[in-house]
């Protein structure tokens, strides 16, 4: 796991949808990963066994784990995380937008290929190659939850000229931004399909 895989980047005037949820028992995930809720009611990391089908709850913006795989104290408390410390997490809405660094097409290795601007409105999903979170266009990429909506070189500059960008390019090793929106998860209906705009969890 990697701290701030997944950030927010943009969203609505009113702000990102933030709910919080008590933590599993053990459980160590990071600031800016995936979480899913447990039968027990609590959050735990999404599953390294990712692509995420129709489970993700919304990515946290809290938890044990630091920078550099730290342990990090609960805020609340300044101690320790303890079973059913409360957390926040992002819950996708059709407002919200997120951005990784984080880029597969291989379902092996991040940064396999460069991005491309052809890439852009693409489907997309979580996925986890150890430690970290990201996108990917590749294998997982049949279970999407995910759709690409620009892309930003290293002075966070869009790449999209048809959105007034440069059309330029970014290489394999250059820093680079993806940015798309969640849009299945635990708020959208069992049948939910990419292509489908979904509604914040308590709307229809």
């Amino acid at each position: 796991m990697a701290y701030d895989d997944i950030i927010v980047w943009r969203t609505g005037m009113q702000g990102p949808d933030i709910r919080h949820f008590p933590m599993d028992a053990g459980a160590a995930f990071a600031k800016g990963e995936p979480v899913v809720l447990a039968s027990t009611g609590e959050i735990q990391e999404a599953l390294s066994t990712a692509p995420i089908a129709d489970g993700l709850l919304g990515i946290a913006m809290g938890g044990p784990t630091g920078p550099g795989a730290i342990t990090l104290n609960d805020p609340a408390t300044n101690t320790a995380y303890a079973d059913n410390a409360m957390i926040p997490v992002v819950i996708p809405t059709t407002s919200t937008l997120f951005a990784t660094k984080n880029w597969t097409t291989d379902e092996t290795t991040f940064d396999d290929v460069a991005p491309a601007v052809a890439d852009i409105g693409q489907d997309a999903a979580l996925a986890f190659i150890t430690p970290s979170w990201g996108i990917d266009v590749g294998p997982d990429s049949a279970t999407n939850t995910c759709r690409i909506v620009d892309m930003l070189n290293v002075r966070r500059e869009s790449l999209n000229p048809r959105a007034g960008g440069t059309a330029s390019t970014v290489s394999v090793g250059d820093t680079y931004w993806i940015i798309f929106q969640i849009v299945s998860h635990m708020g959208t209906s069992a049948n939910a399909v990419v292509g489908q705009a979904s509604p914040p969890i308590g709307e229809t």
